[in-house]
């Protein structure tokens, strides 16, 4: 039975294909207003991102001013200080070449230093010798002849014999010979300041003379 059945089937007429799913409908069309309001929006945004960037970039412009300000004012200050401490020290070689000079020629009571200081300050500017040491060899080779009266009496016994200026020399007589009995105790001390306050250097040279000898 079974059989005739599978048969008058197959003799029968072919079944349907199946039927095709309905077509998807097509997507609607954006609304144009609807497209307007997100380009608005994307480019609100936009703008709003690149105006908080160009905060943030001046913000770090004007840090870095702010710091190239603070270390150019640093290095203007350490070049003061650099120059300031470099007129420092040729000032104190100046002073040591100084002392150096009348030491050498054994001048060493700071009365006399300063006065032989004056006398070269005032010289006139145009014929000075460039330094001190210059200046007490002009002096020296002027002891010999008629020259010797246009140095200070006071200077000839600390010129005479007194080897280059500022060069290392054998110890050579300090102070002019002894005139007289010096006086001693507070009398001298006395004398010696008496001239030092009228500023008579070649009394003080020759009081200071008879004190050390």
């Amino acid at each position: 039975m079974m059989l005739r059945g599978r048969i008058h089937h197959e003799g029968g007429a072919a079944a349907p294909p199946p039927a095709a799913p309905p077509a998807a409908p097509p997507p609607a069309e954006p609304d144009a207003s609807t497209l307007k309001d997100q380009d608005r929006s994307a480019l609100i945004a936009t703008i709003t991102e690149l105006r908080n960037e160009r905060r943030d970039l001046r913000g770090r412009l004007t840090g870095f001013e702010t710091a190239a300000d603070t270390h150019k004012a640093a290095a203007t200050g350490l070049q003061a200080e650099l120059a300031a401490l470099r007129a420092e020290l040729e000032t104190t070689k100046s002073a040591h070449a100084d002392e150096l000079v009348m030491v050498g020629i054994g001048l060493d009571d700071p009365d006399l230093q300063a006065a032989l200081r004056s006398r070269y300050s005032r010289e006139p500017e145009d014929g000075r010798p460039a330094s001190l040491g210059e200046y007490v060899a002009a002096l020296k080779g002027k002891m010999d002849g008629e020259t010797a009266a246009e140095v200070p009496g006071w200077l000839h016994p600390f010129l005479a014999g007194a080897g280059p200026a500022g060069a290392p020399s054998t110890p050579k007589p300090r102070n002019p010979p002894r005139q007289h009995t010096p006086p001693s105790g507070d009398a001298h001390d006395a004398l010696i300041r008496a001239a030092r306050e009228r500023q008579d250097w070649p009394e003080v040279a020759r009081l200071t003379g008879m004190n050390r000898k």
